[in-house]
């Protein structure tokens, strides 16, 4: 029957379909609200979200440039590169590992199982192009953000670590959380998305809290909007 040719994306696209969305479906789903009217995304991607960080603030959002670079950039409704979605809906962690998307042995596996984890894909005016903000390798510290295949691995997951966020449940608008990589094989401290300046490419670094219970810094804080 060849079932095992079918791709990752295609299983989880199709598990999505037959499965409702967690309460997070919040967040896949942007707000009624027109965005014509929203300064951070272009006027055609009404389901567009945009992330920023703590440290540089909201007028610096996620940008895919033309070298598969993801970094922070100005933002702008005219700029098309800053338009991304959330590609097949936001889950558990536990969810994806069933899946076959995260490996059950992982950190994210054992230390978040009901964490909830997500993929941000690149959708210029809305249109989605099956590339995610993702790792070309699995995570290690210092290693850049770039665009990715969506679905292969679980190097296009991130994770909200509402545990090392600065208070809130990390699904709400405005709440800042960091994002932990899906492929971090770190057992002693997890490889957190990190924003060095305000214009320069991503990369994930050691999450740098103090511990469980502990925020982390404003570095690896990020929002979302809507």
């Amino acid at each position: 029957m060849h079932i095992k040719s079918l791709s990752l994306r295609g299983r989880l696209i199709a598990s999505a379909a037959a499965l409702a969305l967690t309460g997070a479906g919040a967040l896949a789903m942007a707000s009624g609200a027109s965005a014509s009217n929203r300064p951070d995304a272009t006027p055609n991607c009404a389901q567009c979200i945009t992330f920023s960080s703590d440290v540089f603030g909201p007028g610096f959002v996620f940008n895919a440039n033309k070298k598969s670079n993801v970094r922070l950039r100005n933002l702008s409704d005219t700029y098309t590169n800053e338009d991304f979605i959330i590609d097949n809906g936001i889950h558990t962690v536990q969810w994806f590992v069933s899946h076959g998307l995260i490996s059950a042995s992982s950190f994210a596996a054992v230390n978040y199982p009901f964490f909830y984890a997500f993929q941000v894909e690149v959708a210029p005016n809305g249109n989605p192009s099956a590339q995610c903000v993702g790792l070309a390798a699995p995570a290690a510290n210092g290693e850049g953000v770039t665009k990715q295949p969506c679905g292969v691995n679980a190097q296009t997951l991130w994770i909200f670590d509402r545990n090392s966020g600065l208070g809130g449940n990390c699904l709400t608008t405005a709440v800042y959380c960091p994002l932990i990589n899906g492929s971090d094989s770190n057992f002693s401290n997890p490889e957190a998305l990190t924003a060095g300046s305000d214009s320069g490419q991503l990369h994930v670094t050691t999450e740098n809290d103090l511990g469980p219970g502990s925020a982390a810094g404003d570095t690896q804080q990020f929002e979302h909007t809507p």
